[in-house]
């Protein structure tokens, strides 16, 4: 009697040796990703690149160029010169390495060796520069080397700082400065500006940006004042550039408009100024009981500041005026949004 199961357990004995026969890395997941590349052009521009000979992962003598999507080992050793490499640990932690920068990646920690770094971890995890060590249980914070001494600055939640056998507690939007023997001096209030250098820095390398928000305003609505609320989106598309779309629902004594627009935007810092296109659809509502509706081709020209209040979360700003068949609109309002 022939045993018909025979080829196929074969086939089986064969595919499981051939899976055997496979080198233990391409079982094991990767522990982190190059996930984006900059380096700056002939302007100083930082532009997006897939790979640059001025980062790369050293083994012993041998330095391979990094590339966006390579695959890093735990204790990989990363260099920068004159790029800016971000990298993913898991699926929601990243590490921003800055020009001129030298790390090693291990598991839940850094042994940071030169230059500077953002980090953006969710659990427990710890950073060593020469004898200071930080030590977090999910926040955001940069660390660098400056003058021989090691500054730590938190741009949200709380860290703890240790040196010479004492620590301190630095908590967002303050920083400190520690010497290589000395205890951690009392942390300093950290300049708005150096918290959004921070944060740009590591939002921006490779990825664009968005930003939706929504505002309440007020002002002068065609020939009579009223209020509205307005909503805009907008998408970093390259540096210091923005399409923008926005919307809204205006309301007077007399009449309701619902309009939207796109257009460009020069964004610099915290502050947007650009314009758009827009279309606005009006109805009037007589004394008499009559009604009528009119659509309205015009264009408007916007200022717009937004401060950041965590690494998602914005306040805005934004004062817009334009034309459009019905007359002109010139508005103040107050709002926020989200980045994402």
């Amino acid at each position: 009697m022939t045993n018909k199961s025979s080829p196929m357990r074969m086939v089986v004995l064969l595919v499981a040796l051939c899976f055997l026969a496979l080198p233990s890395s391409a079982w094991a997941e990767a522990f982190a990703t190059v996930t984006a590349i900059a380096e700056p052009d002939s302007r100083g521009r930082w532009r997006p690149v897939k790979t640059t000979p001025a980062a790369a992962k050293v083994d012993g003598e041998v330095r391979t160029p990094l590339e966006v999507g390579m695959a890093l080992e735990e204790g990989q050793q990363l260099v920068t010169d004159e790029a800016r490499v971000t990298i993913r640990l898991g699926k929601k932690e990243h590490i921003t390495i800055s020009p001129a920068s030298e790390l090693v990646v291990a598991e839940r920690s850094v042994i940071q060796r030169l230059g500077e770094a953002y980090y953006q971890v969710r659990d427990v995890f710890s950073v060593q520069y020469g004898t200071v060590q930080t030590a977090v249980e999910g926040t955001e914070f940069a660390v660098s080397g400056v003058d021989g001494s090691v500054k730590v600055a938190v741009t949200e939640g709380v860290v703890s700082v240790s040196n010479a056998g004492e620590s301190v507690r630095v908590t967002r939007g303050e920083q400190v400065m520690v010497a290589p023997t000395l205890a951690p001096v009392t942390p300093t209030k950290m300049p708005l500006s150096a918290t959004q250098a921070a944060r740009s820095g590591a939002w921006t390398v490779g990825r664009p940006r968005l930003q939706v928000g929504a505002l309440a305003s007020g002002g002068l609505l065609g020939d009579a004042g009223g209020v509205e609320m307005r909503y805009f989106a907008a998408v970093r598309v390259l540096p210091f550039l923005n399409v923008v779309t926005d919307g809204g629902q205006g309301f007077t004594s007399s009449s309701h408009r619902t309009g939207s627009g796109v257009g460009l935007e020069v964004a610099l810092g915290g502050l947007s100024v650009g314009g758009s296109g827009s279309v606005t659809l009006e109805r009037w509502r007589y004394p008499c009981g009559g009604r009528y509706a009119a659509v309205h081709l015009g264009g408007n020209i916007h200022g717009r500041y937004t401060l950041d209040i965590t690494r998602r979360f914005f306040v805005a700003a934004m004062a817009r005026a334009g034309g459009n068949g019905d007359g002109i609109e010139a508005t103040f309002g107050l709002g926020g949004g989200v980045s994402l």
